[in-house]
């Protein structure tokens, strides 16, 4: 999951920057002595791979602390297959950067992997869950 930390209503800049776990005991310096804006933006799986939420630390110049948590969607990669001899549409929602729209008309004989927060659902195709999406 991308965060990205645009503006902030509280404290005194510059801020330290931290991604956490969401009890706050493993933590990582993203950004030291910002101002922010500019934007900071964090890709989470660099630091917490496969977590469901993380935390999201800031100490302004003060020594104050601010936290919150951010739930992480699931993004799974799946196979779509259409065995059959005409084109058939499935219906999905589309994450970590998936180009594929939906719905996605899947043509005759073929399969095409997606990566979608949505079990994949069509008419007659079959779905297939190949795991977390390589993108995410």
């Amino acid at each position: 999951m991308i965060i990205q930390i645009t503006g902030v209503t509280s404290g005194t800049s510059p801020y330290d920057v931290f991604l956490c776990d969401t009890g706050y005991t493993s933590c990582f310096l993203i950004s030291g002595s910002c101002q922010i804006p500019p934007t900071v933006t964090i890709e989470t799986n660099n630091f917490f791979p496969n977590y469901d939420s993380i935390g999201v630390k800031l100490i302004d110049s003060n020594g104050c602390i601010y936290t919150e948590n951010k739930l992480c969607p699931t993004c799974s990669q799946y196979r779509l297959g259409n065995g059959g001899g005409t084109p058939i549409q499935f219906t999905f929602t589309p994450c970590c950067g998936e180009t594929e729209t939906s719905p996605y008309t899947l043509s005759a004989l073929s399969t095409k992997d997606v990566c979608s927060s949505t079990l994949p659902t069509s008419s007659s195709g079959t779905v297939s869950l190949l795991g977390n999406c390589p993108s995410c």
